[in-house]
């Protein structure tokens, strides 16, 4: 029986080995898509800390002190969740710290529909905090019954980590999985403080809601 199981094992490595996958994200959103740059926009600044800046009267700490810490301001909601990071500049002014980069499109049939779907990865990195950064996935439907029309699934922060300065590898597609190809910043004793971390999403699971950390968008609320 352990021969067996050795040697699924080892048919796996195998398989894996000589099946790397292909790239399929591109930084040129594709075509079809160019419209959706504005819901994009509105969505991550609605939902992430690319909040823009708020009126400097509200931003306090949940303690109802004045949030300035040296010249970087916070902005708390009512529930205590950080909504962006800012800095004062010489005028006084509220510049927001954080900005997206390593931006990534991916146009895929998620839910096998004969629809075209994306996915866009973005990273959230900031000035103001050398080693801070989120990544996130914002998935967009084709909802066949609003003739095809791209609507907001959902967004998934998959990263939350301290990290700076790696290259962008893209999204890989294994069969109905993806994998994302990051790095992660660990502190050592040597020259080497990244380490690639790569991420494993199935596809199947970006149309459930229970995936996501945010599933509706509403200009209104």
């Amino acid at each position: 029986m352990k021969r067996i199981i050795y040697y699924i094992c080892f048919l796996a490595v195998i398989f894996h080995a000589w099946n790397p996958g292909s790239l399929i994200s591109t930084q040129e959103i594709p075509k079809e898509f160019v419209g959706i740059k504005t819901d994009f926009q509105k969505i991550m600044e609605m939902h992430t800390t690319l909040s823009p800046p708020p009126d400097p009267k509200k931003i306090i700490n949940a303690d109802g002190s004045s949030s300035r810490i040296g010249a970087i301001v916070y902005w708390e909601d009512e529930n205590g969740d950080l909504k962006g990071t800012y800095r004062e500049d010489e005028n006084g002014d509220l510049k927001r710290c954080q900005y997206l980069s390593n931006i990534e499109h991916v146009s895929l049939d998620i839910n096998q529909d004969s629809q075209k779907d994306l996915i866009i990865k973005a990273d959230i990195e900031s000035d103001c905090f050398r080693y801070g950064s989120d990544s996130v996935l914002v998935v967009f439907m084709n909802d066949v019954s609003q003739n095809s029309n791209l609507k907001f699934k959902g967004i998934k922060f998959i990263c939350k980590r301290s990290y700076v300065g790696c290259p962008n590898q893209g999204i890989i597609k294994k069969g109905r999985t993806l994998v994302l190809h990051d790095h992660i910043y660990r502190p050592t004793t040597t020259d080497r403080d990244f380490f690639h971390r790569p991420q494993r999403i199935s596809i199947r699971s970006l149309t459930k809601d229970s995936f996501y950390d945010i599933i509706f968008f509403d200009e209104n609320e």
